[in-house]
C-alpha cells in the first residue's frame, strides 16, 4: 500500500548506476566491478531513463572516446534538494585527444539544471593528444593536435549547476613557441546560468579554464577554492547587453601562466577578464581572498584582473556597476602595465586590506577607474607605478577616500602617482595634490621590511595596527572583511580586531594588508581534488 501510495505521489527512490568503458561482471550497474558500458544503447549513462531526480550516475575507471566526441549527454534535468550527480569513482578519467564543441564537448549540461559533476577524490577529465605540434609532452606522448576549439564541459542555459573537486587538465598543452593562443575557445567549463558554483577544482593547461564570456542576466555565480595552472585566461566574463549580479571570486590560487607567453600566438594572456558589450556588465563584482603570483614568463600578458571599461558598451553596466576587490594578494613578475588589478568604469569600487607587490622600473600596482572609490589598509611595494587613473568611458574617475596604506620601494619614468591631472612622485607631493592618505606611510627608497612579496608580515612590520577599522562593512557578502585573506584557500582566516580604533598603533586597529598578525605560509597548489556539478 505504502509503494502504491508513493508512485501516485510521483515519488520514486534514487538509484546509484555504475558505467564503465565496457560492461564488466553481473552488467547490471550496480557497482563497478557490475557496470554497464557507458555507451550501451538500452542501459548506458546517456538513456533517458538514468536521468531521474537524486540519481547519482558514477563514472568507473577509464573511458577513453574518440577525437571530439561527446561522452555524457544530459537527459533530463533534477531538481531543487535532489540533483543529478554525475560523480567519478576513484582513478576515474574521461578523456580523448581533444574535445568537441556544444553538443560534442565531452560533457555535455545544456539546457538542463540542477546537475552536479563530483570529481571524487581524483577524478580527471582530460585532453591526451592536443598540444604544440613536434613535442611529446601530452597524456598519450604525441601532441598530434593543435586545435583551438574543444570543451570539456559545457553547460549553456544550465541553472543550478555545481562544478567541484575536478582535476580538469590538458584541453591544450602547450610547450614551445606555438600559434595558438588562449582566451575563449579552448575551455575546461563553458557555462551560463544562474546559481553556479565551481569550486575546489584543479584547472590547467587550457586557453580559458573558465569561460562564462556569453552570459546573460544571471545572478550568483561562485568560483572559489580552485586552482588555476598554465592557463591562457583563468576566468573569462562578459555578457554584451545583459546584466550580471551577485558575482563572486574568493579564495583561489592563480599562478605559472609562462606556458602561454612563449610565443607571438599568446592572446594576452590575463588571471581573470570581464568586459563589456552593448551596455551590460556586472553590478556587483566581489573579488577576495585570492593569490596571483608564481612565474608569469616573459611577454603579451594584460593583467592579473583586467576588468575592462572601454569597449563599446562600457563595463560594470553603463558605469553603475561596484568593484568589492579585498584581502587579495598580487605578485606581478613580469611587469604589467595594465596593472594587477585595473578596474572599469562604475560607483563606490572598494579596493582594501590588498597586497600588491609589483616588478620595480615596469609596470603598475593598481589602476582604477569610477566614482566615489575607496582605497584604504593596501600594501604597495616595489611598484614601477603605485596607482593610475585618467578619464576613460565617458567617467571622470572621483575618490571618497584614499587612505591608510603603506608605499614602499617604488620608481618608474612614469609619475607614481597618476589619478586625472595630478601626476606625482613624492609623498608629501601626492597627500597635497590628492587631499588624501594623510594616515598612510611610505619608504619609497627601500623595499618594505618584515613583508614578503606573497604579503606575509612579521613582527616589526610598519604596517601592523595602522589600518582602519571597515567592520561596520562586513556584513552580507563582505562579510569575510571581518577576517583576513583565506590565501587562495591556504590559510586560515584570522578574525580583525573588534571596536574602535581611535588611535593607530592600539590593538584594536587594523593590520595593512590581505593579513592579520603574522599570517601563515605562502599558498601551495592544493592537490588531491576532484569536481562536482549539481
Amino acid at each position: 500500500m505504502v509503494i502504491f501510495a508513493l508512485a501516485a505521489l510521483g515519488v520514486s527512490a534514487a538509484s546509484d548506476i555504475y558505467f564503465a568503458q565496457n560492461a564488466a561482471g553481473s552488467n547490471n550497474g550496480s557497482s563497478c566491478a557490475n557496470a554497464f558500458a557507458y555507451n550501451d544503447g538500452s542501459h548506458g549513462i546517456n538513456v533517458g531513463g538514468n536521468w531521474s531526480p537524486g540519481n547519482k550516475l558514477h563514472i568507473c575507471g577509464t573511458i577513453n572516446a574518440n577525437a571530439a566526441t561527446n561522452v555524457i549527454s544530459a537527459q533530463g534535468s533534477g531538481s531543487s534538494g535532489n540533483p543529478i550527480t554525475i560523480k567519478f569513482e576513484n582513478n576515474a578519467i574521461v578523456q580523448e585527444p581533444y574535445f568537441g564543441t556544444s553538443g560534442s564537448s565531452g560533457i555535455y549540461l545544456s539546457g538542463r539544471s540542477f546537475i552536479t559533476i563530483d570529481g571524487g577524490s581524483n577524478g580527471l577529465i582530460q585532453a591526451t593528444q592536443n598540444g604544440t605540434a613536434g613535442t611529446s609532452a601530452c597524456p598519450a606522448g604525441a601532441c598530434t593536435f593543435q586545435k583551438n576549439n574543444t570543451t570539456a564541459i559545457e553547460a549553456m542555459g544550465s541553472n543550478n549547476f555545481t562544478v567541484q573537486n575536478l582535476n580538469c587538465d590538458n584541453q591544450y598543452l602547450q610547450t614551445a613557441h606555438d600559434s595558438v593562443g588562449g582566451a575563449p575557445g579552448i575551455a575546461c567549463i563553458h557555462f551560463q546560468g544562474s546559481n553556479v558554483s565551481i569550486n575546489n577544482n584543479q584547472l590547467h593547461n587550457a586557453g580559458i579554464a573558465i569561460d562564462n564570456t556569453q552570459y546573460k542576466s544571471d545572478d550568483n555565480t561562485q568560483i572559489f577554492d580552485n586552482d588555476f595552472q598554465e592557463d591562457g585566461w583563468a576566468i573569462g566574463c562578459a555578457g554584451a547587453a545583459y546584466t550580471n549580479t551577485n558575482y563572486q571570486i574568493y579564495n583561489n590560487h592563480f599562478h605559472n601562466f609562462d606556458r602561454w607567453t612563449l610565443g607571438g600566438g599568446a592572446t594576452h594572456v590575463n588571471g581573470i577578464h570581464c568586459y563589456d558589450g552593448s551596455g551590460g556588465g556586472i553590478a556587483s563584482f566581489y573579488l577576495y581572498n585570492n593569490v596571483f603570483d608564481g612565474s608569469m614568463g616573459n611577454c603579451c600578458w594584460t593583467g592579473w584582473v583586467y576588468l575592462e571599461s572601454n569597449g563599446p558598451g562600457d563595463n560594470w553596466n553603463n558605469n553603475t556597476g561596484t568593484v568589492f576587490a579585498f584581502n587579495n594578494i598580487f605578485v606581478d613578475s613580469i611587469g604589467l602595465g595594465n596593472a594587477s588589478l585595473q578596474t572599469g568604469g562604475g560607483v563606490n569600487h572598494l579596493i582594501v586590506d590588498n597586497s600588491f607587490y609589483g616588478t620595480l622600473n615596469s609596470g603598475t600596482c593598481l589602476q582604477w577607474g569610477g566614482t566615489g572609490v575607496t582605497i584604504q589598509n593596501n600594501v604597495f611595494n616595489n611598484c614601477g607605478e603605485i596607482m593610475f587613473a585618467d578619464p576613460h568611458s565617458g567617467q571622470t574617475p572621483s575618490y571618497k577616500a584614499i587612505d591608510y596604506n603603506i608605499y614602499g620601494k617604488a620608481q618608474s619614468g612614469n609619475a607614481l602617482w597618476h589619478v586625472n591631472s595630478m601626476s606625482v612622485s613624492s609623498m608629501s607631493a601626492w597627500q597635497s595634490a590628492c587631499n588624501c592618505d594623510g594616515h598612510s606611510q611610505a619608504q619609497l627608497s627601500s623595499l618594505l621590511a618584515d613583508i614578503t612579496p606573497d604579503g606575509v608580515p612579521s613582527s616589526g612590520f610598519i604596517g601592523a595596527q595602522q589600518g582602519t577599522d571597515l567592520m561596520s562593512m562586513a556584513t552580507g557578502k563582505l562579510a569575510a572583511l571581518a577576517y583576513d585573506t583565506g590565501a587562495g584557500n591556504s590559510h586560515t582566516p584570522v578574525s580583525r580586531p573588534t571596536g574602535t580604533c581611535s588611535t593607530q598603533g592600539s590593538s584594536s586597529c587594523w593590520e595593512i594588508g590581505a593579513y592579520f598578525g603574522s599570517g601563515g605560509a605562502s599558498p601551495q597548489p592544493p592537490t588531491g581534488l576532484a569536481a562536482v556539478v549539481q
